[in-house]
């Protein structure tokens, strides 16, 4: 008959619910639960599947003969008779608690969460011990807070999830703190020719009975097995294992349909909210250029289907989606860009992609950020960084993925909860200061290619003038440096008599209510190789945007010229037709609104006023 036993606590052994606290953040418990499920499923893909991962999520309310099955089956009343002894602990058993003194009311409902996947490779392995990943059974179920989990997956995919404290994300999704594991799998010598396990875990505050201190968790199974007596419990086996199942009301599965189901007592998630996680994480995973990647989602409530893995279903993800599918294109289209990311440390490399769209202002409101890069590797969505981003400037959004040669280095920066990349996590110390350096300095490359983008992207001139608006110095001109601008390399000219000496006699920049306003001020003059001592001239002023670091393509941006002489007239607002009298100098001061961390290029052409 199984039942459950207490494991009692030791030094090596953490209250359970210090075991959450790594999965702590700003994630919720719907995402946490969704993305850990989801990546341990498209882990354990089978090497000889070649389909589709198909991953299932069901939401049952037990009421009356139901629910008295279940929790007589899986003995709730002796939970509910400990519970006394439970010390109280950060509220990690609160809503438990609720839900255990209405254990014995058939009226009052208990709603159950079963994710299940098929195709995988189901709970294997030897289940007393853990030599290395393939024994599946005991890194999920019975190690504490340990994992096999390599940097590869079976199939050859990277692998993201843990059966570390990923685990714990099952146990926080269920009010009870409780677990059932029902699994399938290929025999093999260590299964010891069995096909089938089955057992629950629970995860329940610290506590003492008569002097003996209990660390929280317990194993509900049979009886430990002479050869194993330090493990409390067994996992229920073939028929043993399906007939309880049954017994509690859940589906049962084929001997041929491999895989893992998880039933989760207690739970309060919506089914629409886990279909909207499902989206919101792993819609990469639906663009995926591999057919068997693509996974196949069922979410199901009472009976019915109530959604669809549809990514663009949701408009809040289109933008994303239109970037991840630029990123093996070479040319972006309007409102696009594509950078590869680039880093000096160790050596200079490539490290990523990253792909920009700018939103259009009818698609934005004054709620709405100013967007996000999505940091993607694996089919998930590791963070939506709005970090990157300047908070008051066009709204922008972009994806970023690593490339295949760095993708252990990112695995290894990543905390439990798999939310951010951190270049101080413990896991690179092993891989060195340069591995650090690299993860470091790729977010910075990110964030200042996602700015400079964002800043062109204020008042720029639209595409369809970009090419006209072009800043090329006149024959007599001169060219003049903005603030923080390079001078462009020219190539040497035959010296040719000079009609008009333009003189640069002060640059500026102060900020204003619209950003930041560039001022110049130049001295025209005639020279003294004009034989005429009045000349009629048109000055042209040019205001234009470095479009790249180089300087290799300029854009043209509005200027006024606001002061000029007695004897000029102005023609328009960035020209003035004037007199130049030998021997004296015409200022001109112009103007121009610009965003504060654009690169301009003043210029100044003159020509004679009949030409």
């Amino acid at each position: 008959m199984p039942s459950w036993d207490f494991l009692r606590h030791g030094p090596a052994i953490l209250p359970a619910s210090n075991m959450a606290d790594p999965l702590s953040g700003t994630l919720g418990t719907t995402d946490i639960l969704v993305r850990e499920a989801v990546q341990n499923s498209l882990d354990e893909r089978r090497s000889d599947n070649r389909s589709a991962v198909r991953i299932r999520f069901e939401r049952r309310v037990l009421t009356g003969d139901a629910k008295r099955r279940f929790v007589r089956h899986l003995d709730l009343r002796r939970i509910a008779d400990r519970t006394s002894d439970f010390r109280s602990d950060n509220r990690w058993f609160q809503q438990g608690q609720r839900v255990l003194d209405e254990i014995d009311d058939p009226d009052a409902e208990l709603p159950l969460l079963i994710i299940s996947d098929h195709g995988t490779n189901g709970l294997g392995g030897s289940w007393h011990r853990s030599h290395s990943r393939e024994d599946r059974f005991f890194n999920l179920v019975l190690s504490i807070a340990g994992s096999q989990k390599q940097a590869t997956g079976s199939t050859g995919d990277h692998a993201l999830g843990s059966y570390g404290y990923g685990k714990m994300a099952f146990a926080m999704s269920s009010s009870l703190r409780t677990v059932i594991y029902y699994s399938t799998y290929l025999p093999d010598a260590a299964t010891e020719g069995t096909r089938c396990r089955a057992m629950a875990c629970g995860y329940f505050p610290s506590h003492t009975v008569q002097d003996t201190d209990y660390a929280g968790q317990a194993y509900f199974g049979g009886p430990a097995q002479e050869d194993h007596s330090h493990i409390l419990r067994s996992p229920l086996l073939d028929d043993d294992a399906h007939r309880w199942i049954d017994a509690l009301g859940m589906p049962t599965r084929t001997k041929t349909d491999t895989g893992t189901t998880v039933i989760l007592p207690a739970t309060d998630m919506e089914m629409a909210d886990i279909a909207e996680a499902c989206h919101r994480w792993w819609w990469p995973r639906a663009f995926d250029k591999v057919e068997p990647r693509k996974p196949t989602f069922e979410f199901i409530d009472d009976g019915a289907q109530v959604s669809t893995f549809s990514p663009r279903s949701d408009p809040t993800l289109d933008p994303f989606i239109d970037c991840f599918k630029l990123l093996d294109a070479t040319n972006a289209g309007s409102g696009f860009e594509i950078k590869p990311v680039i880093v000096a440390r160790p050596r200079r490399q490539t490290v990523g992609r990253l792909i920009l769209r700018a939103l259009p202002e009818d698609s934005v409101d004054e709620d709405t950020s100013t967007g996000s890069v999505a940091l993607i590797r694996g089919g998930l969505v590791i963070r939506y960084e709005d970090a990157f981003l300047h908070e008051d400037k066009v709204p922008v959004v972009g994806t970023f993925v690593p490339d295949d040669a760095f993708m252990d280095l990112f695995i290894l920066s990543e905390p439990p909860a798999h939310d951010e990349w951190r270049e101080n996590n413990h896991r690179l110390l092993a891989a060195g200061d340069d591995s650090r350096d690299l993860i470091r300095l790729t977010k910075t490359r990110i964030k200042t290619l996602t700015r400079d983008f964002q800043a062109r992207q204020m008042s720029s001139p639209s595409s369809d003038h970009a090419d006209a608006a072009r800043f090329l110095q006149k024959t007599l001109g001169s060219l003049f440096r903005g603030p923080g601008g390079p001078r462009p390399k020219r190539r040497p000219k035959p010296k040719r008599p000079v009609a008009f000496v333009i003189q640069d006699r002060e640059r500026s920049r102060r900020p204003d209510d619209r950003g930041a306003m560039d001022r110049a001020v130049f001295a025209v003059s005639l020279s003294d190789n004009v034989p005429d001592t009045t000349v009629p001239v048109r000055i042209t002023v040019n205001l234009s945007v470095l479009v790249d670091a180089d300087g290799g393509r300029k854009e043209q941006i509005p200027c006024e010229i606001v002061r000029h002489g007695e004897s000029a007239d102005e023609t328009e607002d960035h020209e003035v037709i004037a007199t130049l009298t030998q021997g004296e100098s015409f200022l001109v001061t112009a103007r121009a609104t610009v965003h504060p961390e654009w690169r301009t290029l003043w210029g100044v052409t003159v020509q004679k006023a009949d030409e």
